[in-house]
């Protein structure tokens, strides 16, 4: 049986907007999210998939295990030798 060691790194977001004292709740959908959703998140996944993988010497896996994507990304990293 081989020895394994593990780790973790974790990188939490918490998104919030703050509204107007009138404001009548999210009638608006999550606009504010959605704007995050549609620009920033993907292009801030991209740019941690490309640095995962460009350094090599690492096996990249996306590893969610049900859960929801636009919730939570876990990605497991393995040495290669």
């Amino acid at each position: 049986m081989q020895y394994k060691e593990e780790r973790e790194f974790v990188v939490r977001l918490r998104l919030s907007a703050e509204f107007a004292e009138d404001y009548e709740g999210d009638d608006d959908g999550y606009a504010w999210y959605q704007a995050f959703d549609q620009t920033i998140r993907p292009e801030l996944l991209r740019e941690l998939m490309r640095i995962l993988t460009d350094k090599g010497g690492f096996k990249i896996t996306p590893v969610n295990r049900g859960l929801d994507a636009h919730e939570e990304l876990e990605i497991l990293v393995e040495r290669v030798d």
